[in-house]
């Protein structure tokens, strides 16, 4: 991976978020551990990713990695079978870089962590607009319905024109409206 003009300064697990974060674009933010050991990416999408390594064999240094949520990745609606650049293996919890190298240099290894995520999340182009999860259309209806039910309980909880009755009735719509998202009840007609 390493070619002539990759700049090998030292740098960090978190330096790779930033500069990886920089090359996905509006949208993705970037958080660190506090020794800079781990890097946060959250882009438009439920699924954080966490840069780090995996430190099974630390006399070979481990391999760098992305760890994410299968279960969060499915609600985003990515591809269950990525086509991940070269040398880029997918595990149960995420990926890892067999051949990825601190000798490489930051700006080639952040570009190769934006290519990964952009095959993990479906746009496999830098010019792609993101992938809209599957979900967004009913996470707006969720949301508008909790902001509803949130404003409904303020109301009911206001000692000068709420009642119990009140407070109880949204409590029933609250539990009604967790276990419709949790897919055990059908709605209430």
């Amino acid at each position: 991976m390493k070619d002539s003009t990759t700049d090998t300064r030292p740098f960090s697990i978190a330096d790779i978020a930033a500069a990886t974060a920089r090359r996905l674009g509006d949208g993705w933010t970037v958080g660190r551990s506090n020794w800079g050991t781990a890097g946060y990416l959250r882009g438009p999408y439920a699924t954080r990713f966490t840069i780090g390594t995996d430190e099974r064999s630390p006399e070979e240094g481990g391999d760098l990695t992305i760890r994410y949520e299968p279960q969060l990745a499915d609600l985003d609606g990515f591809p269950a079978d990525p086509a991940l650049p070269g040398d880029v293996y997918k595990d149960r919890c995420g990926v890892q870089f067999m051949f990825a190298s601190p000798d490489d240099g930051l700006d080639a290894v952040a570009d190769l962590v934006a290519d990964t995520i952009r095959a993990i999340t479906g746009t496999d182009d830098e010019d792609d607009d993101p992938q809209q999860p599957a979900t967004a259309g009913l996470a707006a209806e969720v949301r508008q319905q909790i902001e509803e039910l949130l404003n409904r309980w303020a109301r009911a909880a206001d000692p000068d024109e709420g009642s119990n009755d009140e407070e109880h009735e949204v409590g029933v719509d609250m539990a009604e409206l967790l276990w419709q998202l949790h897919g055990s009840l059908p709605p209430r007609g």
